[in-house]
């Protein structure tokens, strides 16, 4: 997923660099530090993949001031969301983002989710071009995404 980090590093104009492992992430957070925004995208996985959690929290514990959001593909099934929520727990979450909106019509498990997790919903993506694809979230808007669901029913 390197490469396809790098046009969108590209698109929208900022640094990106590649670490592997906690000590050279914080030489990067060292170096990026008079910035008002650092973002870290983290490998997908699986998880179930409990090796690859525990390196997770190993990178997250390394940041000292952070933001935590969970990006969660709209089109999953709700039990699968859970579970992907609960298991993904091992570091704090302080947000979740909904990705692939475009990708179903059925929202009604998305605030299920935001209601069993008590999580704060940030962003929605609602396709493929970025960054104009990625909207703000808001209780709005998935109001409008739930009557959409529900006038189609």
């Amino acid at each position: 997923a390197i490469p396809q980090l790098r046009t969108y590093a590209d698109i929208i104009g900022v640094p990106l660099e590649v670490v592997y492992t906690a000590a050279e992430l914080n030489e990067v957070l060292q170096r990026f530090g008079d910035r008002d925004l650092v973002l870290i995208d983290t490998p997908g996985g699986s998880p179930r993949n409990t090796k690859q959690l525990e390196v997770l929290k190993e990178y997250l514990d390394a940041i000292e001031s952070k933001e935590v959001y969970l990006a969660v593909a709209s089109p999953t099934k709700y039990r699968d969301m859970v579970e992907v929520f609960k298991r993904f727990s091992i570091s704090r979450i302080d947000g979740l983002l909904f990705t692939k909106i475009d990708e179903t019509d059925r929202y009604g498990p998305l605030v299920n989710l935001l209601n069993e997790t008590k999580a704060r919903l940030t962003y929605l993506t609602t396709g493929q071009n970025v960054p104009q694809d990625i909207e703000l979230a808001d209780s709005v808007k998935m109001a409008e995404l739930l009557l959409a669901e529900k006038a189609e029913a």
